[in-house]
């Protein structure tokens, strides 16, 4: 069954197809440091994971940017036109396989959750 969907991938996108995650800025550079926003927009590559998040931003370094005086945005918007009801399918919208699409998907949408004690500190 996996062949099927490769296929019609295949067959719609093209052999040569490549997503790409693009970085922009607004504002001004001066030195190392942004006075503005970075703002990364995802195109719905399903293989973003942790370390090719990390070479984006040493990418980022690499251009000259080393501080940020502003916000880093994330635009997940590229599929917000298509219909998202991950219960239509078999009403079941908890399970992996009825995921909605999401334009910046990281490391397969996992995440790991770790939690510790409040540690309470006497103050004098």
């Amino acid at each position: 069954m996996k062949l099927v969907p490769s296929f019609i991938a295949l067959d719609t996108l093209g052999a040569d197809f490549v997503w790409y995650t693009r970085v922009y800025h607004t504002g001004i550079v001066i030195g190392n440091r942004l006075h503005g926003d970075l703002i990364i927009q995802g195109s719905g590559d399903p293989k973003m994971t942790h370390e090719r998040l990390k070479q984006l931003l040493y990418k980022v370094q690499a251009s000259g940017i080393h501080h940020i005086d502003g916000d880093i945005i994330i635009d997940s918007t590229v599929f917000n036109n298509v219909s998202k009801d991950p219960a239509a399918f078999d009403n079941s919208p908890l399970r992996p396989y009825n995921a909605s699409p999401d334009g910046f998907l990281v490391n397969f949408s996992t995440i790991g959750i770790k939690t510790y004690p409040q540690i309470m500190v006497k103050q004098v």
